[in-house]
């Protein structure tokens, strides 16, 4: 809608948001309209530009009133503001748009980069951990979450039996650390184990 806005544009976005404002207070909390999504639904410009485009004109926001100041008549034959200074406001914003957009872009990236962190190590530490394990011992990482295991093999299958047995606490750490990098239930890898020990040197 930009390109071809003039200041008849303008005042009638103007009047639209102040009638939405108006209509806001008799609506339920469900049901008001907030500004900013007003106009971008309705007029396709949000209120940042909109903001830009008014100034210089006879058009202000009055935050006491919550509302935008608007002549009572608008003359088409003697607009408010000249056209030309209004062209020229209004190619001057696509210009500065066009020209911070890429360094707005990596300020954004930078913003949000660092606030991602800090959420997950607020919120989330394992995530850390897991990130330092993998820098410390990278291919062995990758090799142990990428080995695929086949669990659906039919002896996997069936009732479930627990029976206790003793073993080296060094192999069974060992084993509880490999599980904690797999998806696979413990009870599956030891089946697994145990199948393709038997398979190996029958």
């Amino acid at each position: 809608m930009e390109g071809d806005i003039n200041i008849n544009d303008l005042v009638n976005i103007a009047e639209s948001i102040n009638h939405n404002t108006i209509e806001n207070k008799k609506r339920n909390k469900e049901e008001k309209i907030n500004t900013d999504t007003f106009i971008m639904t309705k007029f396709k410009i949000s209120r940042k530009k909109f903001s830009r485009l008014i100034k210089g004109t006879f058009i202000s926001y009055n935050p006491r009133t919550h509302m935008y100041d608007i002549p009572k008549k608008v003359d088409n034959n003697s607009s408010i503001v000249n056209q030309n200074k209004l062209s020229s406001s209004i190619n001057n914003y696509k210009k500065n748009f066009n020209k911070g957009n890429q360094s707005n872009h990596d300020n954004l990236s930078e913003f949000t980069t660092q606030r991602v962190k800090k959420i997950i190590e607020n919120e989330y530490p394992e995530i850390l951990k897991i990130i330092s394990l993998y820098k410390k011992n990278e291919i062995n990482f990758i090799e142990k979450s990428n080995k695929k295991i086949d669990i659906h093999r039919p002896e996997l299958q069936g009732e479930l039996f627990s029976k206790s047995f003793k073993t080296y606490k060094k192999v069974l750490d060992d084993f509880v650390e490999f599980c904690s990098n797999r998806i696979e239930k413990q009870r599956d890898l030891v089946a697994i184990a145990l199948l393709e020990f038997m398979e190996k040197y029958s």
